[in-house]
């Protein structure tokens, strides 16, 4: 079981740095959906990693270092496409702001959207640096995980990593700050990519669990956006009144609000079982 849970998890390492390569070179895709299917697998590629737990393990820590600085690098873009998208499709209910000018920021999006791709995408040449750094890597990959991995690793980076996710949702505050809830996200999209890959080795494994987490990370990412694209909307460049981002505002804020409704209901029903619960099921897994 040891051996197929490293080889398994070798192929899945390697499928997304396939998918990373694809899209760091394919031309004919656009760049903003380039971006995102490429911070996809990065952060697949970190979760997956962690299951390496051997005290060797150094070369797999700075790869994940490496693969975070390169997601960070590429989250300005993805952060403009989505700021476009949620002002267009969202900012349509704020009727007491002329329609001409709505209209003005949308294109000042677009515009800062299209020059974050040429600067930061095409003149750095940020794929051709991923392509580099793949090409790097990709034959040490294989060692790194086939290399001592045990179901042991992963049923405690898994159980650990519930525990930490359940950590973050008891000290959140009741009006469920969006940092907070960003610092959330990120957790359990990790967990979320970690019992995806137990699915692989045990299907079926934790099934509701990863359906409420498939919905759940969702939410939380909607509910972040709406928070980036207020900040966003607030510079001066814009050219909104105290009076019209007031108006912005609260309309975000009620959207946010709509779905903090059911976001709540659903991390109160993921986190109804225990972290000794949850390590019970995963030793009938393994052990």
């Amino acid at each position: 079981m040891d051996q197929r849970a490293g080889e398994k998890l070798s192929e899945l390492i390697s499928r997304q740095v396939g998918k990373v390569e694809y899209y760091s070179a394919e031309e004919s895709i656009a760049p903003n959906l380039a971006v995102h299917e490429m911070r996809k697998s990065f952060k697949r590629l970190r979760a997956l990693l962690r299951f390496y737990r051997n005290p060797n393990a150094g070369p797999v820590e700075k790869t994940r270092k490496k693969i975070r600085i390169f997601g960070r690098k590429l989250s300005p873009l993805r952060e403009s496409w989505v700021n476009m998208d949620l002002f267009e499709s969202s900012l349509a209910g704020v009727t007491d702001i002329p329609g001409k000018k709505l209209r003005r920021v949308a294109k000042v999006l677009k515009l800062k959207n299209q020059e974050l791709v040429t600067e930061r995408f095409h003149q750095e040449d940020v794929c051709e640096s991923i392509r580099d750094f793949i090409t790097r890597i990709e034959p040490k990959l294989e060692g790194f995980v086939t290399d001592g991995i045990t179901v042991q690793d992963i049923a405690d980076e898994i159980g650990s990593n519930y525990l930490r996710c359940c950590a973050r949702f008891e000290e959140m505050p009741s009006d469920y700050p969006a940092e907070k809830l960003h610092s959330l996200r990120k957790q359990m999209k990790r967990l979320y990519y970690q019992l995806d890959f137990l699915w692989e080795l045990r299907p079926g494994a934790f099934r509701e669990k990863t359906e409420q987490l498939d919905l759940i990370n969702d939410q939380l990412g909607a509910d972040h956006d709406y928070y980036v694209l207020t900040e966003e909307l607030r510079s001066p460049e814009f050219g909104f009144s105290r009076e019209e981002l007031l108006l912005i505002e609260n309309h975000i804020c009620q959207l946010r609000a709509e779905n903090l409704l059911a976001l709540r209901h659903r991390l109160k029903d993921f986190f109804a079982e225990s972290p000794d619960r949850f390590d019970q099921e995963l030793e009938r897994l393994f052990f």
